[in-house]
């Protein structure tokens, strides 16, 4: 008998206690946010020893790795052909959005996203990585 009730609580029980699965979607979402802040420092390093990238440009470009990626300012551009190529997040569980966020004046931001608030966004060189809805 003893060794049934073991055998339930090790079946139902124990899975339960040991979910890590919140646990792994904050790790992702904070290695995708350390992706995106390298992604963009690199970038935005090439723009300022590309003779073609104007870092002073609201609109401009540079090439890594054989990708021509839209800068603004020396950062990458926060939409799939700035942030989003320089990263190159693949992944059928993160999906890719753009975002406006009001304040004195509408900001477009690229979101990678898992699920909802547990995401990173990225706004013209400022990560931000929300994991409250992981």
């Amino acid at each position: 008998m003893m060794i049934v009730v073991l055998s339930i609580l090790a079946a139902f029980a124990l899975p339960r206690l040991f979910d890590f699965s919140k646990d792994s979607r904050i790790a992702t979402i904070k290695g995708i946010g350390a992706s995106v802040k390298s992604a963009a420092s690199i970038a935005h390093s090439n723009c300022m020893v590309d003779p073609g990238c104007d870092h002073s440009s609201p609109s401009s470009s540079t090439t890594l790795e054989g990708q021509t990626i839209s800068m603004q300012y020396g950062y990458p551009t926060a939409n799939a052909s700035g942030i989003g190529l320089a990263v190159q997040v693949e992944s059928d569980q993160i999906t890719t959005t753009i975002e406006l966020m009001s304040g004195w004046n509408w900001t477009i931001m690229y979101v990678y996203s898992i699920q909802d608030n547990c995401k990173v966004r990225y706004v013209h060189q400022t990560v931000e990585i929300i994991t409250t809805g992981c």
